[in-house]
């Protein structure tokens, strides 16, 4: 089973009670990596030799809310694209809790594993993630 360290809303590791750092599994794997591919800049980690990691969600930030609500959708689902074992069902924009606020709410299924029996329609999921716009 894949797992990686669980990272706080804030980017920090996080710990268990015990003080050995928490690990994520399941689908708050695939959540925590659809949001860090959404919050990190595309081209921006040094590491990503392919230049595929991460969204372009920062050239909305200056637009109006409406303006950059229409853009959204064709962002996320680029920044998503790498991860082939989720497919992008649909991408929901509304007001966030302040007026320089939208969230994002991508509604995703995991790719069928092979050896599932046809037929067999996998569970949406949905992760949010908020998006503050500068003054």
């Amino acid at each position: 089973m894949a797992f990686d360290l669980a990272i706080s809303e804030f980017n920090d590791l996080l710990f268990m009670g015990n003080n050995d750092l928490a690990l994520v599994f399941g689908n708050s794997l695939i959540e925590q990596r659809i949001r860090l591919r959404l919050k990190i800049i595309r081209g921006s980690w040094i590491y990503d030799t392919s230049k595929t990691l991460g969204s372009d969600l920062r050239q909305i930030l200056h637009e109006t809310q409406q303006s950059a609500a229409s853009k959204v959708e064709p962002i996320v689902r680029q920044a998503l694209l790498p991860m082939k074992d989720i497919r992008v069902q649909s991408v929901d924009v509304f007001q966030g809790t302040t007026e320089r606020e939208i969230i994002i709410r991508v509604n995703y299924s995991q790719t069928p594993s092979p050896g599932v029996a046809p037929g067999v329609q996998p569970t949406v999921q949905q992760v949010e993630f908020p998006v503050s716009f500068q003054p």
